[in-house]
């Protein structure tokens, strides 16, 4: 594993050597947005699309394409399983710091690719035959990986799995405006 993060690092050095050119941003931005979830068939329930919000703020490392964020975010997704007539609706909120490094090998278009580490709290209810339980109270630690695409300095469009604890796992796609950020002058 030792090995994988070496080369890893090397390469985004190399990486770095092309994308000098539009590293010269705005320390700060802010990024708010939504997106649409799916999850995983789990335990014989298949899952409906659900929803994502987020808010992000991000200190852009100066002159490097490094940035630091930190996002808080909020979905909701149900799954059911026909089998037994039931459904399971789940909502989960958390915090999760991300670094992000941005291929900024053009003014107007800056790929990136980045992976988040953090903490989500999970709220789930099963109803069956118009029966609600119980709300269901957990925690998860979060695995973050993304990538996408930032437009213009102000629009991006990202994709991402969030791995939690069994169940709560999803996969993203999110669209966000970005506030401030942009080049300095």
């Amino acid at each position: 594993m030792k090995h994988l993060f070496v080369l890893f690092t090397f390469t985004l050095i190399f990486l770095n050597l092309n994308a000098q050119n539009y590293n010269n941003v705005k320390p700060v931005e802010f990024e708010f947005g939504f997106g649409i979830i799916s999850s995983n068939k789990y335990d014989g329930a298949s899952a409906k699309i659900g929803v994502n919000l987020f808010m992000e703020t991000r200190l852009n490392i100066a002159n490097t394409p490094f940035d630091v964020g930190l996002q808080a975010m909020a979905g909701y997704f149900e799954r059911e399983d026909k089998r037994y007539e039931l459904e399971q609706e789940i909502n989960n909120g958390g915090l999760v710091t991300f670094v992000d490094y941005n291929f900024r090998k053009w003014k107007n278009i800056a790929v990136f690719s980045g992976l988040g580490i953090g903490l989500a709290a999970i709220d789930s209810k099963y109803i069956s035959e118009g029966v609600t339980s119980n709300d269901i109270s957990d925690r998860s630690f979060v695995l973050n990986p993304r990538m996408g695409v930032e437009v213009y300095n102000h629009f991006r469009i990202t994709a991402e799995y969030k791995l939690m604890n069994s169940g709560y796992s999803f996969t993203g796609f999110n669209v966000g405006i970005v506030l401030g950020g942009g080049y300095q002058k």
